[in-house]
């Protein structure tokens, strides 16, 4: 069988772009022909994709644009035009992302596609949403020119995932969240599996290190943890801090470390290929995660698969994943609980690697990408026995 995913951009090797391809990879060692239409692919991402994958790219320009809200903007202009590319041999069509749906929409009602079509929600378009507030304050005087437009966007949103077929999520927070904002009923198929570290733990220097990953940009809410390290310094001087990852905040950040005299405290380590990623999890002491309502949080469950004990942020789908106590602990997003909840771990060793073991079992016996891999192919088949 043919199957055909579209993924509007791959601006950077974080979560949903990880996701796809490794959706892809998968099914392409399960014996499917796979093929994967984009407008746009950084040179990281498309090394990750198997050599047998179809990557078709249609709108290349667009990885020189450099500001990321233009880049965006541009991405749901131009997404609909990937459907005119999709292979006549395909049997059944993946939408990735909110930002695919005006292609969905195309393919439905102006090409007539009669191709079995499912939906993977990773998250409604939170500018529309939950961040509407911050994503406008980012825009300077066009949010005067934007803001009236938010009623026709959510009208676009909701009229366009009427014709989504089959909506996939892989959290039950995202479950209910589409269900709140769409009054649609979504078909669970996570959670997602995590691949399992063959490295050791180790040392550096004596410092404990805490660690993040994440594409740079404000809703991660990577201030939060610089902002509590003086906090954390006062009490525990030999730290260090790695922040893996790119994106649109990372000058930002980086000028908020030099502010705070931490230039030989944080290191930012850039983007960082998937089969580096050990290097840091192996590390590190302590994985710090921050993001507002995560749909998921992959990094958080590879975090616990290296036995990391997590402060994280009690929102979204990482609440699913840690257990207060066991795996890690709870903070609010503000830098004095964070910087409480560290303390405690940095203070509390036996508890720091109880925490760690008990997270290393856990997600073996709970998160494998064979069995969601399995799941994955399994509504496939149910879709095809009523085609």
């Amino acid at each position: 069988m043919h199957i055909c995913h579209i993924f509007p951009q791959f601006r950077s090797l974080a979560g949903g772009e990880r996701l796809v391809i490794k959706i892809c990879n998968l099914l392409l060692h399960k014996g499917f022909k796979v093929t994967l239409l984009t407008l746009g692919i950084k040179e990281e991402c498309e090394r990750e994709l198997e050599k047998g994958v179809s990557l078709l790219v249609i709108a290349p320009f667009l990885d020189k644009i450099k500001n990321h809200y233009q880049k965006v903007f541009l991405e749901h202009l131009f997404v609909y035009r990937l459907a005119n590319f999709i292979p006549k041999d395909t049997d059944f069509l993946y939408f990735h992302k909110s930002s695919s749906l005006p292609a969905l929409f195309y393919f439905k009602r102006f090409l007539k596609g009669k191709i079995p079509t499912f939906y993977f929600c990773y998250e409604p378009p939170r500018f529309l949403y939950d961040l509407k507030e911050e994503t406008l304050a980012r825009l300077g005087i066009w949010k005067y020119f934007i803001r009236p437009f938010y009623p026709l966007f959510r009208f676009l949103d909701k009229k366009f995932i009427g014709d989504s077929g089959t909506i996939l999520t892989f959290s039950r927070f995202m479950e209910g969240e589409i269900e709140r904002i769409y009054a649609k009923r979504a078909k669970m198929i996570g959670p997602l599996g995590v691949d399992f570290p063959e490295r050791e733990r180790k040392e550096r220097n004596g410092d404990k290190i805490l660690l993040t990953v994440n594409r740079l940009q404000p809703r991660k809410r990577v201030d939060i943890l610089i902002t509590a390290l003086p906090l954390v310094l006062k009490e525990y001087p030999k730290i260090k801090v790695f922040i893996v990852g790119t994106g649109p905040e990372e000058e930002k950040l980086k000028s908020l470390v030099v502010s705070l005299g931490l230039e030989k405290v944080v290191e930012f380590c850039g983007y960082v290929r998937e089969e580096n990623l050990p290097d840091f999890y192996s590390q590190a002491d302590i994985y710090i995660h921050l993001a507002k309502n995560e749909p998921f949080g992959l990094s958080v469950l590879e975090a616990l698969s290296f036995g990391l004990p997590v402060v994280s942020v009690k929102e979204g789908g990482v609440a699913e994943l840690v257990e207060e106590g066991e795996t890690g602990l709870f903070c609010e997003p503000e830098k004095e609980d964070l910087a409480k909840k560290i303390l405690f771990l940095l203070r509390e060793e036996d508890k720091r690697e109880e925490m760690g073991k008990k997270a290393g079992l856990f997600v073996r016996e709970k998160f494998r990408w064979e069995d969601f891999i399995e799941r994955f192919i399994k509504v496939l088949k149910e879709k095809k026995d009523v085609v």
